[in-house]
């Protein structure tokens, strides 16, 4: 993974300072990442995006004196983890409100792949397709759906109704064309 981080930076001099604080301060701000999200791979991703931002921005980092480069770094990853975590609950909180809608949609559309299921958003009409992409693909609430496409949480929610049942007539009609 360093290899990836240090691609990104350019001077061979930037390139050796960072490999330091990447080895120093690595399995610190796992440890940070970590007691925030209790998870290992949750916590190895924001280790990750931690040093990836670092790594596009190091010219400025580099600055930062060696004092005040470990408080920094554990503000980053522990953000970044902060985001993580907050990414994770709105996820949870999606599935559960599929769940209290309708157990059956869900199970319906779990009997389909990945890529059927691709096909069948491409045929919706756009009105749809962004409404069900921004809500369920990228996890936004109707609120924030709303608000991105200047629409009303009604129509948002009348929107991803519909998209929902127009989804599983297309399904349906793939499956039966089988």
């Amino acid at each position: 993974m360093l290899g990836v981080y240090l691609s990104v930076i350019e001077t061979d001099d930037l390139k050796s300072r960072f490999e330091e604080l990447y080895i120093k301060y690595s399995q610190l701000m796992y440890a940070v990442a970590f007691r925030i999200l209790k998870n290992n791979e949750d916590a190895e991703d924001a280790v990750h995006q931690s040093f990836l931002n670092i790594a596009r921005q190091f010219d400025k980092v580099n600055n930062i004196s060696r004092q005040d480069i470990k408080p920094y770094l554990v503000v980053v990853v522990r953000n970044a983890a902060i985001n993580i975590h907050r990414s994770n609950k709105r996820q949870k909180s999606v599935v559960r409100e599929l769940s209290a809608r309708d157990n059956t949609e869900i199970e319906f559309f779990d009997n389909y792949g990945y890529n059927e299921l691709a096909e069948a958003i491409r045929q919706l009409p756009q009105i749809y397709r962004d409404v069900l992409f921004l809500h369920y693909a990228e996890d936004f609430s109707v609120k924030e759906t709303a608000e991105m496409l200047n629409l009303s949480k009604g129509t948002v929610y009348k929107r991803l109704e519909r998209g929902k049942k127009i989804l599983a007539d297309i399904l349906g009609e793939v499956q039966n064309g089988k």
